[in-house]
């Protein structure tokens, strides 16, 4: 339990965000924390699966915050660039690096100003070429806006006939002609979240800091963060539809989905025992927000479980009929995509308006 709780971590973890220096000049303070990362041992699985669970949890922020570089690696620390910065409490620096292989790198470094003194904020390589998991137009007034005039236009096509009501109608045909695979889908995904929250609730105090750490960092890194502090509902709804449908629904559990199903129970049964670890630290909640909570993991799993069951459906059709009924199948697990978008989508304002309004009465 110990090593599927570690590597879940650590497969889900961001990169690298540790002080591992601080001082007064900067660019002494990047170069030493380049070689104190690059002097870190690469991760031994199971030598740390092996550890008591204090201490593994004492070892997991540093896992999740700044995980060591690969054996091998090479980086030259004198060839130190500065990096340009709208911030001037923030200063940036990148550093020329080789992997095994001679596989080329850059090294970035961030130090951010507290007080006199100069902390790091980020060591790790550079992420230029990932795309961000949150493109940053959706965080512009434009696409909120677009997404209230969507969000209207949706209302438009369920109140009347419509082709979306067709999509709908279809998949829910589809539902009730493979109940068997929906419902087992939907005990066995809920069942593996609810062990996730199990085994949270069993280990240590001491790995809530590092639950919480990792949560901060993700929501950091993807925008959400930013969405939510600004006070703007629609805003931040959009932001949600957006990873919990594109991200969520369609690229991990539809793209896993098409291949005859199994990879998308696999990816999601990992990923619901992972969402379901944080709510295990979750102690002395008012009954209100366990409300919030529990109509959240309801409406918004449920999405991802149906796409899952579609694939399902899909495995089902051509063990019955044959691999010349893919296009059936496929056109069946595609019809959970209208129902999933929908659920999300109602899921996403409620979350926003939840989340938001009372901070913002609470500002008033």
């Amino acid at each position: 339990m110990k090593r599927l709780i570690l590597l879940i971590f650590l497969l889900l973890a961001p990169t690298a965000l540790a002080q591992l220096a601080s001082g007064a000049v900067p660019e002494q303070v990047a170069d030493e924390a380049v070689q104190a990362w690059l002097d870190k041992e690469p991760l031994n699985l199971f030598s740390l699966s092996n550890l008591p669970p204090e201490e593994l949890c004492q070892e997991l922020p540093t896992l999740l915050q700044s995980p060591a570089p690969p054996a091998g690696t090479r980086i030259n620390i004198a060839d130190r660039v500065e990096l340009a910065s709208d911030d001037d409490s923030l200063r940036r620096y990148s550093y020329p690096a080789a992997l095994p292989g001679e596989q080329l790198e850059v090294v970035e470094v961030s130090l951010r100003q507290e007080g006199d003194g100069w902390v790091v904020e980020r060591v790790g390589f550079r992420l230029d070429d990932i795309a961000p998991s949150i493109p940053g137009v959706l965080q512009q007034p434009v696409a909120a806006w677009g997404f209230i005039v969507l969000n209207l236009y949706l209302l438009y096509l369920l109140i009347r006939p419509s082709f979306f009501r067709r999509w709908l109608a279809s998949g829910w045909q589809e539902i009730r002609n493979h109940r068997g695979t929906v419902i087992g889908t939907i005990i066995a995904l809920y069942a593996l979240f609810g062990l996730g929250v199990l085994s949270g609730a069993s280990l240590p105090e001491s790995c809530a800091s590092a639950v919480s750490s990792y949560l901060d960092t993700a929501l950091s890194e993807l925008g959400a963060t930013e969405a939510y502090g600004s006070g703007n509902i629609a805003r931040a709804a959009v932001v949600t539809t957006y990873q919990n449908f594109v991200m969520g629904a369609v690229f991990t559990s539809f793209g896993p989905a098409v291949i005859l199903g199994v990879p998308a129970y696999l990816f999601n049964g990992l990923r619901f025992y992972a969402v379901g670890i944080p709510f295990g630290f979750l102690q002395g909640v008012g009954p209100a927000s366990l409300l919030f909570i529990l109509i959240l993991i309801i409406v918004e799993l449920l999405a991802y479980i149906l796409v899952t069951a579609g694939g399902g459906m899909l495995l089902v059709t051509i063990v019955k009929e044959g691999l010349q009924a893919y296009r059936k199948g496929l056109r069946k697990l595609i019809y959970m995509l209208p129902i999933a978008f929908l659920l999300l989508v109602i899921g996403a304002w409620y979350e926003a308006v939840v989340i938001i309004l009372p901070s913002l009465f609470a500002g008033g």
